[in-house]
């Protein structure tokens, strides 16, 4: 769990912020937009594709209970954060003010790109914005259900082992 937190805050602190000023509105931003692209994939490298989010956010979860209710505290304020920055890179796109490219074919990168990156954006968003209130629900009644499971299984009677004639026609088949 260690690493995943690590890796939370990692990517938290290396997107980068909103807009560097260094780069010219007037030009065709090729580079800026790249660089937005690249913090939206840093952002949604940490548990995985954000498919598997749901399974990646579960399992970090239950690796951070066993660590103590104060790693699970800040385990909720890492992913919260995690999607409050999410946020911020799904409105870069909209901000962007340059020309748009001369070639049509760039034109159609920009928009290929950005819907993508927002649709994904949009998901773990979502996901986390769901799952997370459901994190301890979850681990409530997984935990519940395999103390059922134990004690039904503490009921049964002990299984007898196969006898010699049992064993004896399996070999025979």
């Amino acid at each position: 769990m260690k690493k995943t937190i690590a890796n939370l805050q990692s990517v938290i602190s290396t997107v980068a912020p909103p807009w560097d000023p260094a780069f010219a509105r007037t030009s065709w931003e090729r580079e800026r937009f790249h660089k937005i692209i690249i913090g939206f994939n840093r952002w949604m490298s940490v548990w995985g594709r954000v498919d598997n989010w749901n399974s990646g956010l579960l399992a970090a979860y239950e690796e951070v209970v066993e660590m103590g209710e104060q790693e699970v505290e800040h385990f909720y304020d890492m992913v919260w954060s995690h999607a409050n920055r999410g946020r911020v890179l799904q409105a870069q796109p909209g901000e962007m003010r340059g020309n748009l490219p001369p070639e049509h074919h760039r034109v159609k990168e920009l928009y290929y790109l950005e819907v993508r990156a927002t649709i994904a954006l949009t998901k773990g968003i979502t996901i986390i914005e769901i799952r997370v209130p459901l994190l301890s629900n979850y681990l409530s009644i997984h935990n519940q259900v395999e103390q059922q499971r134990g004690l039904e299984m503490a009921q049964l009677p002990p299984s007898d082992p196969p006898s010699d004639s049992e064993d004896s026609l399996s070999e025979h088949s």
